[in-house]
């Protein structure tokens, strides 16, 4: 059976073409997750980097009321308000570093009036957890105000890609001063729920407390490639990334990594043109050849 030049030469640029393309349509590997992944004893931050270009820093901590036993109703109240009261404080303190960040480096750009929006700390009766937000106007500011001495930054570079490399310490494990001594985040947040809980009839039992440490990074790009134990998507479409500890597990050597691949598209572009050019050319000339060969074999036989 004769297979026609014309097929051979589309048929060799089609696979040539898939192989240049293909990597570029490879689909995200993403593990589904409902929105709500956080149940039960938790202490969240969390970074949000939104469709409109606004961050939102966010600090949640789960309450699990219905296995915290309770005495009745009026103690049910009582507890979730005594823990917002403790969140309120962590708010203040949070509003504070933000000014003092500010007075430091007194930037225009970056004043926070002008490009924070704050929500005070509420009780969400849905997710039954206490949090507050911090909205701020772009990443630029956010970063103003949140990045730290330890986040290391990296770029990679060559003819094809571009790579960003972004490496910071799990927030739970940053040591701060305070009233107490010296402690990591986690510590702080955990004795400041321990205390919120005195009075009530479960305070000796929340002693040994042992929630769950998340950090959770959202970004609207499917490209950000991270090395975060959960990766789902919610409801708006948003790539969550999220990492977690328990307090006896939190160290400072335990690092979050994002990245960033991007292909350099010129490049690509001309690969990706020259190279089925490069093959036609191959296969004509291949078809070229085999056309003279037959046609000397013919004439061979012919003279004999």
């Amino acid at each position: 059976m004769k297979v026609s030049k014309k097929f051979t030469i589309f048929s060799i640029i089609a696979v040539m073409l898939l192989l240049v393309v293909l990597p570029f349509c490879a689909p995200a590997k993403t593990k589904a997750e409902a929105a709500s992944a956080y149940r039960g004893d938790y202490i969240l931050i969390s970074v949000e980097n939104q469709a409109d270009g606004k961050v939102a820093w966010a600090l949640e901590f789960g309450l699990n009321t219905q296995k915290r036993n309770l005495a009745d109703e009026n103690e049910k109240a009582l507890y979730r308000v005594q823990i917002q009261t403790m969140l309120q404080k962590v708010y203040q303190e949070k509003r504070e570093e933000i000014e003092n960040i500010y007075a430091l480096n007194p930037t225009e750009q970056f004043k926070p009036a002008d490009n924070i929006t704050l929500t005070t700390p509420i009780y969400d009766q849905k997710a039954d957890c206490v949090n507050f937000k911090f909205f701020f106007k772009n990443a630029e500011v956010y970063n103003f105000y949140n990045a730290k001495e330890t986040d290391q930054r990296k770029a990679d570079k060559n003819i094809f890609y571009q790579q960003q490399i972004v490496s910071t310490v799990f927030p739970f494990a940053e040591v701060m001063q305070t009233p107490l001594g010296e402690m990591n985040l986690a510590r702080y947040y955990l004795n400041l729920y321990i205390t919120a809980c005195s009075g009530l009839s479960i305070a000796d039992k929340m002693q040994n407390y042992d929630p769950e440490f998340i950090f959770d990074y959202a970004t609207p790009s499917k490209k950000i490639k991270t090395n975060a134990e959960i990766q789902y998507t919610d409801a708006v479409g948003l790539y969550h990334h999220a990492w977690g500890e328990r307090f006896a597990s939190i160290n400072p050597s335990f690092v979050t990594t994002r990245s960033l691949l991007q292909p350099n598209r010129g490049v690509w572009y001309a690969f990706g043109i020259g190279l089925p050019l490069v093959g036609m050319g191959v296969a004509i000339a291949v078809i070229k050849i085999k056309d003279k060969v037959n046609k000397s074999k013919t004439k061979q036989v012919e003279e004999i």
